[in-house]
């Protein structure tokens, strides 16, 4: 479902127009809260909004079109799918949606819909983004864990920096890194699809990532892991079977 504002532009190619990247599923219990953070942080910027939902069966998609009409987006573009197989392809099935607007918005900003965008995440990284001409901008965040205590990442740390160990939601990335074929995400691993993208990126395509420290940019709600200790254990040694093949290419 695509919902034109009468206030639309397709900006300009070179802009600094933003695009907001999100795949949902059943997550009416945090999209408003997302939302609202997605606003504050963007509002008085250029910017779309393009949503993925991933076969949800609650209100979701009930709260993003209630949404988007007071949304200062120039344009929301809605999609539903079926139940993906995993998070990696959900992922790249909404990627391939922001691809059609990637000339005119090309500073893809990703969120995830139970957590919260930092209004830094533009204030802070977009000035740097621009200045150093960067393809991809990485900033410190914030987790909550759900057994109740907060932890600070700072992206300078040898764990995050040297290992690329961050989430896609503490970016600023160009559309132009998004392959035609939008499979960004490796849809074999069932958990951290991410980590491995950015190993590949550094070390296979030889691409430089900007870490900006100082400010967080992001709140990440980490909940219970709904996936086995088993599949955990598997993707894991499949990432480090991949890493350890790309690093030997090195």
């Amino acid at each position: 479902k695509k919902m034109r504002k009468e206030t639309f532009n397709s900006g300009t190619a070179g802009e600094a127009n933003i695009q907001v990247v999100l795949s949902t599923h059943n997550s009416e219990k945090y999209l408003s809260r997302c939302f609202d953070s997605v606003e504050k942080s963007l509002r008085g910027h250029k910017w779309i909004f393009t949503l993925g939902d991933d076969g949800s069966s609650d209100n979701t998609l009930r709260i993003a079109s209630e949404y988007s009409r007071r949304s200062s987006a120039d344009y929301w573009n809605i999609k539903k799918f079926p139940k993906a197989k995993n998070v990696a392809q959900a992922k790249n099935r909404v990627l391939r949606m922001a691809k059609d607007y990637g000339k005119r918005y090309p500073i893809i900003c990703f969120m995830d819909s139970d957590d919260e965008m930092l209004a830094e995440r533009i204030s802070f990284l977009l000035p740097e983004y621009r200045a150093r001409e960067s393809k991809f901008i990485v900033g410190d965040y914030i987790i909550e864990h759900y057994k109740g205590y907060t932890e600070y990442i700072n992206v300078n740390e040898v764990n995050v920096r040297d290992h690329l160990r961050f989430g896609i939601w503490a970016t600023l990335f160009d559309e132009s890194i998004i392959p035609e074929n939008s499979q960004f995400f490796d849809e074999n691993l069932e958990v951290y699809s991410d980590f491995l993208k950015w190993w590949k990126l550094r070390h296979e395509d030889d691409m430089s990532f900007d870490f900006l420290s100082g400010r967080p940019v992001h709140v990440f709600h980490r909940r219970k892991d709904s996936i086995s200790g088993e599949t955990l254990k598997e993707n894991l040694n499949k990432i480090k079977e991949e890493k350890d093949r790309i690093y030997k290419l090195v």
